[in-house]
């Protein structure tokens, strides 16, 4: 019985069967393999080609649509395709950038990066809430709320009680 426990041999075994002319039952029995495994990989092996060509050919139209100044999800609706498939298109025709475009901010105003910055440096330096909230400067109130939240979620263990 022959091993296939990479992608790659799976594929090279679903090329041999198409080459084969066999039956896939026929040709799962040869390899020692149930006919439902292999069939899911002839399965995945061919929707995968069938998904990459789908995508290649509608490339030039997603490219063609964006600079007339259609958005993404127009392109999607007319298309008939994923936004994923369109923005990976466009991004790798460097038309659109790849990067988020914004950053998820509390509501006073920090980035999460910050906060966490802000939380660390009190432990380290061992800062009370009011400590923190000059050094900072932010509300007493917010530094209270962060701390409340960490200490709740187990991510700060209870140093600063003040």
């Amino acid at each position: 019985m022959q091993q296939f426990r990479t992608a790659e041999s799976r594929k090279k075994a679903v090329q041999q069967f198409l080459n084969s002319g066999q039956s896939a039952t026929e040709f799962a029995k040869s390899k020692g393999l149930k006919r439902t495994t292999f069939c899911g990989w002839i399965e995945k092996h061919t929707t995968a080609g069938w998904k990459a060509a789908k995508v290649e050919s509608k490339a030039s139209e997603v490219i063609r649509l964006f600079e007339t100044g259609m958005s993404v999800d127009a392109i999607t609706n007319a298309l008939k395709i994923g936004r994923l498939t369109a923005s990976k298109i466009l991004i790798d025709a460097n038309k659109i950038e790849a990067k988020p475009t914004h950053v998820f901010l509390d509501p006073d105003g920090q980035s999460r990066r910050k906060r966490i910055e802000i939380l660390r440096a009190m432990c380290q330096d061992k800062l009370t809430r009011p400590m923190a909230a000059d050094k900072f400067g932010i509300k007493l109130a917010t530094i209270k709320s962060w701390v409340t939240e960490a200490v709740f979620y187990g991510q700060m263990r209870r140093l600063v009680n003040k």
